[in-house]
């Protein structure tokens, strides 16, 4: 054998016992320290991410997992055999693996688990339509978004449930909105990036919600002009991390953080000193994140590790110019969040809406306040109107799953505060709220709402 031909099969007995090895350390379960992320390729042109849902899902994406402190360019590609796969999303116990996939290009995109043990994958969802974003519930059960139709734009997604086998799927969330790349806070509620597309388009906004779809309301608004890029993820310090464009650059991700108790009023910057656009970020164990980061456009996106005391960026982990690094998490046990019980009773078809003052408002205006007409509206149009009670009270009985938009009216029909959020009750559902428009973070004032002394006026589903 000639020396050329020893060197060559010499390079690829080496190679083969490399892969030999990852492979076979694999599926003894020793992908933990292990960093999964999802890899798109360069090629795929730079996104208006104003649009909040094409850009997510990319052709050619795949998931990969290096190991740190190993050369750059060893990896694991975990999604072989798939036409793209996206948003890797990890048990608590850090065995199994969630994610977005297609086989095909022609497929809808699905949701598929990934055994961490020994590398087997099965399907999750079998529909017809897209279904995005799986995260695991601390109940064992999965939420992701589930699109209403394959091609009509624009796309409602709505969230939904279900078994790690697909089973016992159910909706959890109804209003005509897109919810988006949700995710798991520890006091168990999902917060999810939801934007209104009817009847006009909103802004995006974090909403949170139970994992039931009960209590659904704003957690956090981006200031004028900002976009959510993705996920939120919950640090240790009770801080929702995540990346909203800048308000000079569109194209640019600031990290920020806001107080999980306070969220509306305590937004910062975690990165001011550094300069470039950051995509996602992710906690490990030891505290620091896991962040997608590039200096300048002309580059792709790698992957960083961030120190958020310093607020500066530490090693570089993966870098390659074929391919941007998005969504990375670190494999290893979490904290299990809280298991919120649940008062929804499917016998019951309908859930109770209480308003303590219609005329408690953030928004100052020069309208007479005086009138307590208050007006149901659902997507068909007007479902009833009602008298609030002397102190502005109200309380109403409202189909179950049925979205509806409340607002003030005068004497002549004329709106003056409204409409509102889409609001929805799950069955045997109570929910409250202080006023219109009102103050979020605000506590209600210490006193028996008259309407309640009355029983709730009923909102026919079908007016």
């Amino acid at each position: 054998m000639s020396l050329k031909k020893s060197i060559k099969y010499t390079a690829f007995l080496f190679t083969l016992m490399i892969s030999i090895i990852y492979l076979g350390s694999c599926r003894n379960g020793s992908l933990t320290g292990w960093i999964i992320m999802t890899q798109v390729p360069a090629s795929v042109p730079d996104p208006d991410y104003t649009l909040g849902y094409p850009w997510r899902y990319s052709p050619g994406s795949r998931l990969v997992a290096v190991k740190p402190g190993m050369s750059l360019n060893e990896r694991l590609v975990l999604t072989e055999g798939f036409f793209s796969a996206c948003s890797p999303s990890l048990s608590y116990d850090g065995s199994f693996l969630l994610f977005t996939g297609k086989k095909d290009k022609s497929d809808p995109w699905q949701v598929w688990i990934m055994d961490l043990n020994d590398m087997s994958i099965r399907q999750v969802t079998r529909e017809e339509v897209n279904c995005l974003d799986p995260v695991y519930l601390p109940s064992g059960r999965i939420v992701f978004s589930r699109s209403a139709s394959r091609n009509k734009p624009p796309p409602t997604f709505l969230l939904y449930s279900c078994n790690t086998d697909g089973s016992e799927m159910k909706q959890i969330s109804f209003h005509p909105h897109r919810d988006m790349a949700s995710n798991i806070m520890l006091d168990g509620r999902l917060l999810t990036v939801s934007r209104q597309l009817s009847p006009r388009v909103g802004e995006q906004i974090y909403l949170a919600l139970r994992p039931d779809g009960t209590k659904a309301e704003l957690f956090y608004k981006p200031v004028p002009g900002g976009n959510l890029w993705g996920k939120g993820i919950e640090t240790r310090d009770n801080e929702i991390v995540f990346i909203e464009s800048s308000t000079q650059d569109p194209m640019k991700g600031d990290l920020l953080a806001v107080d999980q108790n306070r969220p509306l009023n305590s937004r910062k910057n975690l990165a001011t000193a550094v300069p470039g656009s950051f995509h996602s970020a992710s906690e490990m164990p030891a505290g620091n994140f896991l962040v997608s980061y590039r200096d300048n456009p002309a580059e792709t996106y790698a992957l960083y590790e961030f120190d958020p005391q310093t607020g500066k960026l530490g090693e570089l982990i993966v870098q390659r110019p074929d391919f941007h690094v998005f969504d990375p998490v670190m494999v290893a046990e979490y904290n299990r969040p809280r298991k919120l019980p649940s008062a929804v009773n499917e016998s019951n078809p309908t859930g109770l809406l209480l308003c303590q003052d219609i005329h408690l408002s953030q928004i100052v205006d020069a309208i007479d306040n005086n009138s307590n007409l208050v007006q149901v509206w659902g997507r068909e149009g007007l479902m009833g109107e009602i008298q609030a009670e002397e102190d502005g009270s109200f309380y109403l009985k409202i189909a179950a799953d049925t979205p509806v938009q409340i607002r003030t009216v005068d004497l002549d029909g004329n709106t003056i505060r409204g409409p509102s959020a889409w609001i929805w009750l799950r069955p045997n559902e109570r929910r409250g709220c202080v006023g219109c428009h009102a103050d979020p973070e605000l506590v209600p004032e210490n006193r028996v709402p008259m309407a309640v002394n009355k029983p709730p006026v009923e909102i026919p589903a079908n007016p």
